[in-house]
């Protein structure tokens, strides 16, 4: 019980090497160690960004004869996705959906994972084996694989997916907002990000939409003069509705940037 008791307090501490060793002490006890103390260790690893003790501590697991949780393939998935080992991330989401069951946690790692490695079609096979096995996605589900699709430039994929979470009646984040936003813009599609839906007034989406209007009116100056210079008009004019900028209460914000996004 102590060691037990100890190791949960490493863990959530991230005091990985500290579990380490407190494992290793009980393997030389005549206490029998459980899943959830192996668990444990195995989350502190993940804080502790060691994906390779994670998934050594999950063999290890598995060859004492017990049997892993869904709490124990998380936190080694997540290990490898911040350790940026998309196909051991990949791995062991397979192993975890034929053995205990896949959680919503599992597929969202798995999906950051290949968001990282720049996997954005294996982001979306995941995205449709969740649903298969009736795990509905959430905000984290759809963000990951929208940033997925931002980061290979696959603006149609993550507009796909941004309409797919407003249908699902899911309120999209900062994360998924400036993803889609960005996407938009690597593909030169910034009609699309000024149609979005939902709410736009986070002071983060506000910095984004600020950039991207930089951008774009640069790049419609540039070539579409007089008619890109109108386009450009319309598309401020619907950002200062729904935006509802307060230069006065937030200049170091927003002065600067809208000031020079707006000026032709």
């Amino acid at each position: 019980m102590c060691y037990s008791a100890g190791i949960s307090a490493c863990e959530k501490g991230g005091q990985w090497q500290q579990a380490l060793s407190l494992l290793t002490q009980a393997r030389g006890s005549v206490l029998e160690l459980d899943v959830v103390s192996y668990s444990a260790v195995i989350s502190a690893c993940e804080k502790g960004c060691q994906w390779q003790q994670a998934l050594s501590l999950l063999r290890e697991l598995c060859a004492a004869r017990l049997q892993p949780d869904v709490a124990s393939y998380n936190a080694a998935i997540s290990a490898c996705e911040k350790g940026r080992q998309w196909e051991q991330a990949l791995s062991l989401l397979g192993e975890a959906e034929a053995r205990v069951g896949a959680s919503i946690f599992s597929y969202n790692a798995g999906m950051s994972a290949c968001e990282k490695g720049g996997q954005w079609q294996r982001a979306l096979s995941i995205f449709g084996d969740m649903r298969e096995a009736e795990v509905e996605p959430n905000v984290m589900s759809y963000s990951a694989g929208i940033s997925a699709c931002e980061k290979r430039s696959q603006w149609q994929q993550a507009l796909a997916l941004f309409r797919g979470m407003c249908e699902d009646v899911l309120d999209p984040d900062d994360i998924s907002y400036c993803a889609v936003i960005s996407a938009c813009d690597r593909g030169g599609q910034w009609p699309h990000a000024l149609s979005l839906p939902g709410d736009l007034r986070s002071t983060r989406f506000e910095l984004k939409v600020i950039r991207q209007c930089q951008s774009w009116s640069r790049r419609l100056r540039e070539t579409r003069g007089v008619e890109g210079s109108l386009l450009f008009t319309v598309a401020i004019a619907r950002f200062e509705v729904v935006l509802d900028f307060d230069l006065q209460t937030s200049p170091e914000v927003h002065g600067d940037s809208w000031t020079t996004s707006r000026g032709f």
